[in-house]
């Protein structure tokens, strides 16, 4: 990922991305493309806004909510086609937003954010890309059926 988008991450969500000194916790950066930066943004901001709300209520109704530990991610990246996004900290309901944001990934090419005429190979690398950025054409497996294409792209 582009190192400016990476800063916006950074700078936007510190209390998820950065240490008490303001150092990444990403000992290698995002290893993922642009493509993704959108869901790794939403993603974020998810988590973080669910940790404030959840956290005041807690404050206020200590005996109906319980604190939710403040997330830290350690890793995000690209692995067999999806997105990985490692954490320590949160809950359980964090836990399966992240695990059906790394599925929803493997519809989305990792270099454009297209999700339309997306697939992958399943020769060498495994990588989820649109048609037009992908390699070797007859190693490319499309995630939609073929009637859901024509569906989809058929103009009114």
């Amino acid at each position: 990922m582009r190192k400016e988008l990476e800063q916006y991450l950074e700078k936007t969500y510190p209390k998820l991305f950065l240490d008490e000194e303001n150092k990444s916790l990403l000992r290698y950066g995002f290893e993922c493309e642009d493509g993704w930066f959108r869901l790794i943004l939403w993603l974020s901001s998810y988590i973080q806004q669910y940790i404030d709300q959840n956290n005041e209520w807690a404050e206020k109704y200590p005996t109906e909510h319980t604190k939710i530990e403040q997330v830290k991610v350690r890793q995000v990246k690209e692995k067999f086609g999806s997105l990985r996004y490692y954490i320590d900290g949160g809950d359980e309901h964090i836990n399966n937003v992240i695990d059906f944001s790394m599925h929803i990934s493997g519809g989305i090419c990792e270099y454009t954010g297209l999700t339309e005429n997306v697939g992958y190979n399943r020769e060498g690398w495994i990588k989820t890309s649109h048609f037009t950025q992908c390699k070797n054409k007859n190693d490319f497996y499309y995630v939609d059926s073929e009637e859901l294409r024509q569906i989809l792209n058929k103009t009114n």
